[in-house]
């Protein structure tokens, strides 16, 4: 990687290798840098906070999705997390 979080690069070369957009990937990030690595890159954010360094108020913000277990990290959790990403990019 050129770069490390909170720069996209990790994401982007992911997405690529895979043939996916970022757009129509999601990443499961409990970093202030991973979240913003994963906003940066275009991807669906969701969030699942490490409780002993949680993230930054401003990173947690990028999230689609905050999940306190990975246990609510269901397909119905996704699609949410999804749909709401696109309102938010639709709207910017």
């Amino acid at each position: 990687m050129a770069a490390g979080k909170p720069a996209p690069d990790v994401y982007l070369t992911a997405t690529r290798r895979l043939g996916v957009d970022p757009a129509d990937a999601a990443a499961v990030e409990d970093s202030t840098n991973g979240l913003r690595a994963a906003a940066a890159a275009g991807m669906v954010v969701i969030a699942s906070p490490n409780r002993e360094y949680p993230p930054e108020p401003d990173a947690l913000a990028l999230a689609a999705l905050v999940v306190e277990s990975l246990d609510e990290l269901t397909p119905d959790a996704i699609k949410f997390a999804a749909q709401r990403a696109r309102k938010q990019r639709a709207s910017d």
